[in-house]
């Protein structure tokens, strides 16, 4: 469910504490989506109390309505909010629920009646004006009215003498009222290579500048430790800490002026917050540093986010646009997003268009001339517009034939008549309504001396020439031609005649000045009258209702005057009653904690008997499995017995055929000795045969020749 959810504050740190609240939503009842801008407001119902910090939230939950409420009184106590028993009095914090979806509730909770939507959203400005920013066009379920319509109706009706005014917070004690002046920011480069060409490499000199822009009348002051002009170097952490930090730290030793430091890093973002610096100006807009976002968000500190496309070394090749001023504002929107999505507030975020970053002169002016438009497409985040560097002015006023057009209407001279400023701008681009031109011409000629000087106008039209007007720029093509010589000269001429009669004209002129003032001043009486006179017919239209107003405030003036009388009176009754609640609420948390105990002993004991019985499976799954290893285990040993003896047995016959075969060899080896030892004594039996025989024979012949 989607809830629009009203905070305020005006005891204290009043912007700490709703960005304390915005902390505690976050982490409690949902993810607060987006915010509105912050609404200094003045008390209503009893109005002798500090005014207050205001702003209106929209909060996705999942809580019920009921929830909601009683996380909304504990994020009160919880960020420092003590009962005070003064209806309408001083807080330190009120959450409230707006509305709830579109849902319609009246229903009785531990801490009091709760009504949605909001029974008194529409006589509210400090509720509407914020709704505003988030939720213009969410109609109320009952009323069946858009919140414009209901603001717009309070403002017709009510006579609003101090309507809610929106600031930026650059500090617990120091807020800035947005749209009411323009605001000027000192640059002081700590750097040799800036983009506008004046670095400081030395800090001391660094702040001395500072401190002389300050004299000078400057808002805030910026410092910049990395160059962004084209091409330049990037510059490593370390260096660029060693830049800024000790600029940061001599200024604010000296100055409470805020300070802003211009870096695309996360960690010198935060080191120069630490040193003293008051919010950060990034010109890649989280888009360099992927920590920037969540960094700042963390430091709750206000967030320039300048549209560049690009990086400093690439912007040049990326100047197209279809329209530059509708493509830099959705850009800007998208931007805005990111930095909400990422947890920073909308109330500290300030956009920048990027004067000179990847666009040339032409859309500078056209940026320019639009920045009105730019802030009400990005609205409510206030509009930085860095453009007053003198390379800008002189292109914007090249771009449109300045020089030119103020030589034809000088008359040779370093000033031109008040008479010819209309059509001065008129030439430049410029449509100039009446009153506005008499409005110019208060500024730029406050002594009525008929004359405006080049270099008046110059400084006039750097502040305010992004007031001017709306129209196109002129292009090329609508500029007046050059003059020729013969022209010149005849023109001059007619100027040297003219001088003759400037003490006449002079004087003219201031009587047409005084009588235009004279005629101004009357129709601004006549205005008035009419504005009077409609103002009484209003307030005859709504007496009755302005009566009964002022009656119920007197009444709760009244009732509260005898509160106060009665609360004096009985100040220890009080404290009891207070004792009385503090017990009820303590003893409704011990009961939510014992409930949410015996929730976790049941959730506990749920869970214990479950892993029980999931150990009682795993112990007979692991007997299971132990039984099967043992089976496994016999089987195999089995196994490896018989193995074993099959093993043995093959052995043992492999053993008894070798040792037969060993047997039979050597049975063999005997015999085959045996027969070659009897072939040997056949042998030798034969040989002593022969000889026996042939010693017969021997003999048998000796005998023979004997005989």
């Amino acid at each position: 469910m989607r809830v629009l959810v009203a905070i305020g504050s005006n005891l204290g740190d009043r912007a700490g504490h709703l960005h304390r609240a915005v902390d505690a939503l976050n982490q409690l009842a949902g993810t607060v989506l987006q915010t509105s801008a912050l609404y200094t407001t003045v008390p209503q119902y009893v109005t002798d109390q500090p005014q207050f910090l205001n702003a209106v939230l929209e909060l996705e939950t999942t809580l019920s309505a009921v929830d909601l409420l009683l996380c909304f009184k504990e994020i009160e106590v919880l960020v420092g909010r003590t009962p005070s028993g003064l209806r309408y009095g001083p807080r330190v914090l009120d959450v409230d629920i707006l509305f709830y979806g579109a849902d319609v509730i009246e229903t009785a909770t531990a801490v009091g009646p709760l009504h949605v939507p909001h029974l008194l959203i529409q006589e509210r400005d400090f509720v509407l004006r914020p709704l505003l920013d988030i939720a213009a066009d969410f109609e109320h379920p009952q009323l069946h009215k858009t919140i414009r319509e209901l603001y717009s109706t309070l403002q017709a009706t009510t006579d609003i003498e101090t309507p809610p005014v929106p600031v930026l917070c650059l500090g617990p004690t120091q807020l800035w009222v947005l749209h009411a002046k323009t605001y000027v920011m000192g640059i002081v480069n700590a750097t040799p290579d800036s983009f506008s060409a004046d670095g400081i490499g030395n800090a001391q000199v660094a702040v001395e500048k500072a401190l002389a822009m300050v004299a000078a009348g400057c808002d805030i002051i910026d410092v910049g430790g990395e160059s962004s002009r084209p091409g330049a170097s990037p510059v490593s952490l370390d260096d660029e800490l060693a830049r800024v930090l000790p600029v940061i730290r001599g200024i604010r030793a000296v100055s409470s002026i805020p300070i802003s430091i211009d870096t695309t890093k996360a960690a010198v973002a935060a080191a120069a917050i630490e040193a003293g610096a008051t919010l950060v100006n990034d010109i890649s807009a989280g888009q360099a540093d992927v920590a920037m976002l969540s960094t700042v968000a963390a430091l709750k500190v206000p967030y320039i986010l300048m549209h560049m496309r690009g990086t400093p070394a690439t912007m040049t090749s990326l100047k197209e646009y279809k329209n530059v001023v509708d493509d830099v504002a959705a850009d800007l929107s998208t931007l805005v997003a990111a930095a909400v999505a990422a947890g920073i507030p909308t109330w500290n975020l300030v956009v920048d268009p990027g004067i000179g970053f990847a666009k040339d002169k032409h859309l500078n002016l056209q940026l320019l001339r639009h920045v009105a438009t730019l802030r009400a497409r990005c609205a409510p985040c206030p509009v930085l517009a860095m453009a007053m560097a003198d390379d800008n002015l002189r292109d914007a006023l090249d771009e449109v034939g300045f020089e030119t057009i103020f030589t034809v209407y000088s008359a040779g001279r370093e000033a031109i008549a008040t008479e010819h400023l209309s059509t001065v701008l008129a030439k430049m681009g410029y449509t100039v309504a009446r009153r506005d031109l008499e409005r110019y011409l208060d500024e730029l000629d406050p002594d009525a001396t008929g004359d405006i000087t080049k270099s008046v106008f110059l400084q006039w039209f750097a502040l305010h020439a992004d007031r001017l007007g709306d129209d196109e720029p002129t292009t090329r093509d609508d500029e007046p031609p050059p003059l020729s010589a013969i022209h010149s000269e005849m023109l001059d001429a007619k100027m040297q005649r003219k001088r003759t009669e400037d003490d006449v004209q002079l004087l003219a002129n201031r009587l047409a000045h005084l009588r235009m003032e004279e005629k101004k001043a009357q129709k601004k009486i006549d205005e008035a009258n009419k504005r009077a006179r409609e103002i009484e017919l209003v307030k005859k239209r709504n007496a009755d209702h302005l009566r009964m107003k002022r009656e119920h405030m007197e009444r709760q003036q009244s009732n509260v005057r005898s509160a106060l009388v009665e609360h004096s009176k009985t100040a220890v009754l009080s404290q009891k009653r207070k004792e009385t609640a503090i017990l009820t609420l303590t003893e409704q948390r011990a009961k939510q904690a014992q409930d949410k105990k015996a929730r976790q002993q049941q959730l506990s004991m749920q869970l214990a008997k479950e892993k029980e019985a999931e150990r009682k499976r795993l112990l007979q799954q692991s007997e299971a499995i132990k039984r099967s290893e043992l089976e496994a285990a016999r089987k195999r040993d089995l196994a490896r017995k018989n193995h074993e003896q099959q093993l043995v047995r093959n052995a043992r016959d492999k053993l008894a055929d070798e040792y037969k075969k060993s047997i039979a060899e050597n049975i063999l080896r005997d015999m085959e000795n045996e027969e070659a030892r009897l072939i040997e004594r056949l042998k030798n039996t034969q040989e002593h045969q022969k000889e026996a025989f042939l010693n017969l024979e021997h003999a048998i012949q000796l005998q023979l020749h004997t005989s």
